[in-house]
């Protein structure tokens, strides 16, 4: 009987349920419901649901309660096979999600009575929600409490943890059916299963999670359309990182990786099409891209983050309304004004006369023009950004309810929700520091969740384990818990994030929006500690609004990326500790005790060198008051104390590198420092309670779970070599955005002959002696020549190449030319522009970093030689477009000054550029990169561009 009835519920439905859900892992039955009764179950459900408070139904849970209900109801016989039951429920699902059968008319039904209360139940959930926010996400102290305990109350304990293992496994629908621990020969066989096709694209390693978490399609399930796809339960991708168990044959693999990783192209219909333009994901040593949903619900994120993530991100729809408005009206007035005063002012050519003067009396100059060429093409490009911008980079979360403000933030929280190492390295610019990132919300808001899912977890067992030692005392037995009873969910110290920013500036932007993001400040001591952060993270003097009408006026000559990079607080050296307790947050916490530490890698390389040098003994008595305190931390040094100042690196889960190329352009050295001292075995317990530390951080393994996301505007061979290296060897694979360039040549105003001259390096190590020695004996001779009537930049990108040539040009002739670096002093920078405009030299020597940092107008240039391709390709169109101004003599005959309208041989100016194969990135960013590959691939070694 029983399969007669199964038959007439699943007919015209067999294989839907494969193709669109989750196998599930069903109850024992005697007999298949049939659709009656499972509507029935539905309503009662929906009742359920709706007395709850929840607004929209589920699906896919509801049907869960049905299976179960109907599996427990009573009186039904012995039937089918545990098999065939577990096709049955599938079928079932499938059928929900196909829209068929009497149980979809009853969940409709259902769904429309719902919607009705919406708004209702919605109201409910967000006064929930606040009234929440005083929890906190993390406990005072995340140490265990001593485990008095014996077996019998860690049974119930580890009763409770299988129970929930077995809830969890019903939800997601694990086809696999074995634990993490004993899963050892499982995860062996997925390595081996590595199909042809990718081990030809270069996969070398397999994350073996995915594939357990989600079932083989059959056959048939193949054929099924995807339009009626079931809405999958909220995944908990914290708990499968960290969680996972690796064999010793995985780690060796992770170690041994001496090649960079092969990325390949992936695509997933969530991520499509909302990446900025020219850019698309790749992966390495993982199976594609994870699913990217527009709720958070779907991420498993805490509902206090969500709360405050709806509040924060609405009122900053609020703020931008009312600064467009503000915005539009006070140009509709601007323009006003200028209507009524501008024709009296204005001649047929649009340029603005001064009030008494005249074009051809008192034999002076004509007036300029309202704004220079490449002033004109700075707001042009300003405004293809603010559309960009406003188009929101992409096509906006679809049914998100305002989750996310953008498809781009959405697919990237997706990527590094997924715990796989992210790299991007299209991260623009803003305009200004006031401006909303989505960018930098997206990682706080899974620096967050991480904190409080692993803080939370400690709570939890913290609270069974005293339950189950009060209950051994009541019992009265005595004993302590075994270790295999312990719960592993601690690591050696208790900072997890780690977030790297090169300025103080940008860590007070990142520092504001997290408190903002983790909770709502209800008291006037809910963040304790910020009078003085806000004291030494910010600088009133730096910002414009303070500063005199000289220098306010100067920084508006400069970009406006620049403007907001360089204002407030631009010192590069600090550290921040940031722990999250019950209700409140508190700044400059001590290191051990924090869950967040925001520093730059200079601070974090400086303490790691002074912490070396008191542990070798070698102490500075000028930092010590006394020869006694002097003394003693020797003493501490030579006992092993003093190397514990690193130990707070040792447990870090989740790595942050944000602006990477401002990191660049400071010490990269520095970010290599502090990659190297990351996840290093603590020398020092620090209190932490052995047993309950996970055995990967035991065993050294803890480099390979953790997250590293780096973040920048462009990708350096350097930044290359780090995270494709083994100091990123995240089990959990590599997702890189990658970039098409398409050059910046377009964006050269002057005329004139531009040469990209390639010569040949054998290996990067030898690019730079290759470089020296085609520069001194090919380059300079005819440079020497060329360069006799003055006017010639010759622009170095880093800073030791610039040292050598600086040595070279001396001894050939040091009254030859001047220097500008980024260690020159205002005086001596202000000396060498003016003698370089009035050809008092011939040659100006000018680094990349000081264009950098300060953006110079150099005045005077008439031929550029760029000794290496820049890092920053916008410089190079920066750099000629000043030409523009200055293919003309300053002083006329007899010395007389020479009207600067007047052109002169601007067209015999040329422009040379000095490449190899080792500089293709860079190259790219300048030409593209179909042009980049036929430069570096071709057989000519000459290449020419007007």
């Amino acid at each position: 009987m029983g399969k007669r009835n199964l038959a007439k519920l699943l007919k015209g439905t067999a294989g839907v349920g494969e193709a669109h859900a989750p196998p599930i892992k069903a109850p024992k039955l005697s007999q298949q419901p049939n659709g009656r009764h499972a509507a029935g179950h539905l309503e009662r459900n929906a009742e359920r649901r709706r007395k709850a408070g929840r607004s929209q139904p589920d699906a896919y849970h509801d049907s869960q309660r049905s299976m179960q209900d109907v599996g427990a109801a009573p009186g039904l016989g012995e039937g089918l096979e545990s098999a065939a039951v577990g096709d049955a429920y599938s079928a079932l699902v499938g059928m929900l999600s196909a829209g068929t059968g009497h149980v979809s008319e009853a969940l409709r039904r259902r769904r429309k009575e719902a919607e009705g209360q919406e708004s209702e139940s919605e109201s409910g959930n967000d006064s929930q929600g606040a009234g929440g926010e005083a929890e906190g996400s993390g406990s005072e102290d995340e140490r265990s409490l001593p485990g008095p305990g014996g077996k019998a109350g860690q049974s119930k304990v580890e009763s409770s943890e299988g129970n929930r293992s077995k809830r969890r496994d019903l939800e997601v629908g694990s086809a696999t059916g074995e634990s993490h621990k004993g899963g050892e020969s499982e995860q062996g066989k997925d390595m081996d299963e590595i199909s042809e096709e990718e081990e030809l694209a270069g996969v070398q390693f397999t994350d073996p999670s995915h594939a357990q978490d989600q079932p083989v399609p059959t056959a048939a399930a193949q054929q099924q359309p995807m339009a009626a796809t079931l809405l999958p339960p909220p995944v908990d991708t914290w708990e499968q990182h960290v969680e996972r168990v690796l064999t010793d044959a995985q780690v060796q693999e992770l170690q041994g990786q001496s090649t960079r990783p092969k990325y390949v192209d992936v695509h997933h219909p969530d991520h499509q099409g909302v990446l900025p333009a020219h850019c698309h994901w790749q992966a390495a040593q993982r199976e594609g891209l994870p699913p990217a949903p527009a709720t958070l619900d779907a991420y498993s994120i805490k509902d206090r983050l969500q709360t405050r993530w709806r509040d924060v991100h609405g009122q900053d729809g609020k703020e931008q309304q009312e600064a467009a408005a503000s915005a539009a009206a006070g140009r509709a007035a601007a323009g006003a004004a200028a209507a009524a005063t501008g024709s009296d002012h204005q001649d047929d050519n649009g340029t603005v006369e001064e009030p008494g003067s005249s074009k051809g009396e008192g034999g002076g100059r004509k007036p300029r023009g309202k704004r220079p060429r490449e002033q004109q093409q700075e707001q042009q490009e300003r405004k293809e950004e603010e559309q960009r911008i406003a188009q929101g980079i992409g096509e906006a979360s679809r049914g998100s309810g305002g989750a996310f403000v953008s498809g781009c933030q959405r697919s990237v929280f997706a990527a590094m929700h997924s715990y796989a190492d992210v790299t991007m390295p299209c991260r623009t610019y803003p305009s200004s520091m006031q401006d909303p990132d989505p960018i930098m919300d997206a990682y706080l808001l899974h620096c967050l969740n991480h904190v409080s899912k692993t803080a939370d977890r400690i709570k939890r067992n913290n609270t069974r384990s005293e339950a189950s030692a009060k209950q051994q005392q009541a019992n009265g037995e005595a004993g302590s818990a075994s270790v295999e009873d312990l719960p592993r969910d601690q690591g050696f110290t208790r900072p997890k994030v780690l977030i790297l920013l090169p300025q103080r500036n940008l860590a007070f932007k990142l520092v504001v929006r997290l408190v903002a993001l983790a909770m709502k400040e209800t008291r006037a001591d809910s963040v304790q500690g910020k009078e003085r952060f806000v004291e030494q993270f910010t600088d009133p003097e730096a910002e414009e609004e303070n500063m005199d009408e000289g220098t306010r006026n100067r920084r508006k000559a400069k970009p406006a990326d620049w403007r907001a990079l360089f204002s407030g607080n631009t010192d590069d050296h600090f550290r921040l500790g940031i722990k999250i307790t019950r209700g409140a947050i508190r700044l400059f916490a001590d290191l051990f005790e924090s869950d967040i530490i925001v520093a730059s890698p200079l601070a974090l390389a400086t303490k790691l060198a002074e912490d070396k040098r008191r542990a070798a003994g070698k102490v500075d008595r000028g930092k010590y008051a006394t020869a006694a305190a002097a003394k003693a931390a020797k003493a501490a040094g030579s006992r092993g104390e003093a190397g514990a100042g690193s130990d707070f690196l040792s447990s870090i889960e989740v790595l942050v590198m944000d602006r990477a190329d401002v990191m660049a352009m400071q010490n990269w050295a520095h970010v290599e420092t502090v990659m190297e001292a990351l996840n290093q075995l603590p020398r020092q317990q620090h209190g932490v309670d052995i047993m309950r530390v996970r055995e990967w951080q035991l065993s050294g393994w803890a480099k390979h779970y953790r997250q590293n996301i780096l973040l920048s505007s462009f990708l350096s061979p350097e930044m290359n070599a780090l995270v494709g290296g083994p100091l990123c060897a995240n089990h959990a694979g590599r997702l890189k955005v990658r970039h098409e360039e398409q050059g910046v040549l377009s964006r050269v105003v002057p005329q004139v002959q531009q040469v990209f001259e390639r010569f040949k390096a054998s290996s990067p190590t030898a690019m730079a002696d290759a470089r020296f020695e085609h520069f001194t004996h090919i380059v300079w001779p005819r440079l020497k020549d060329a360069c006799g009537g003055g006017g010639m930049l010759l622009f170095v990108p880093h800073y030791f190449d610039f040292v050598r040539l600086r040595n070279f040009l001396s001894a050939e002739d040091a009254d030859l030319f001047e220097t500008i670096s980024e260690y020159t002093a205002p005086p001596d920078v202000t000396a060498a522009r003016s003698r370089f405009y009035h050809r008092r030299v011939k040659l100006l020597m000018y680094t990349e970093r000081a264009h950098f940092y300060h953006r110079h107008r150099i005045r005077g240039i008439r031929d550029i030689m760029f000794y290496a391709p820049p890092e920053h390709a916008m410089f190079y169109p920066d750099l000629l477009n000043l030409m523009e101004d200055t293919g003309r003599a300053p002083t006329g005959p007899g010395g007389q000054p020479q009207d600067p309208e007047t052109p002169t041989l601007a067209h015999h100016s040329t422009v040379g550029l000095l490449f190899c194969r080792w500089d293709a990135l860079n190259l790219e960013r300048l030409v593209g990169a179909a042009r980049a590959k036929k430069m570096i691939n071709g057989e000519s070694s000459t290449f020419m561009f007007c």
